[in-house]
């Protein structure tokens, strides 16, 4: 991260006994910061599922990654576009789509999960 390097792929972080492990992180040589990004494999976000929210999974992050002093820019979201039909070779900026996690669900996971972390630690 010193090196200030395009993107770092599985960037693993552990802060006060809590590891998050993030996909990519895109550095933002502009801003000085880095872009959090979750890639699924999936067509569309999941959100208040109980096997896999990836609102909760990409705010948890966050909260980890601020823990660990990383200045984050913006959070995103790649997920296939079920749109995409081949048509020869495989156009891997059409395959994915990229959406911001900034929203409403996002926002209150983002505000809520740092103040239960020291919580998880006891279960």
């Amino acid at each position: 991260m010193a090196e200030k390097v395009p993107a770092i792929f599985q960037a693993t972080f552990i802060e006060d006994g809590f590891i998050a492990r993030n996909d990519v992180l895109i550095y933002d040589k502009g801003h000085d910061q880095w872009d959090l990004c979750e890639i699924k494999a999936t067509n569309s976000i999941k959100e208040g599922s109980k096997e896999r929210d990836h609102i909760i999974d990409i705010a948890f992050q966050a909260s980890v990654l601020r823990r660990a002093d990383v200045p984050i820019g913006k959070y995103l979201h790649m997920r296939l576009n079920k749109d995409y039909i081949r048509a020869g070779d495989l156009d891997i900026q059409v395959f994915y789509t990229k959406h911001s996690s900034l929203g409403e669900g996002f926002e209150t996971c983002s505000s809520v999960i740092p103040g239960d972390l020291p919580k998880s630690k006891m279960i």
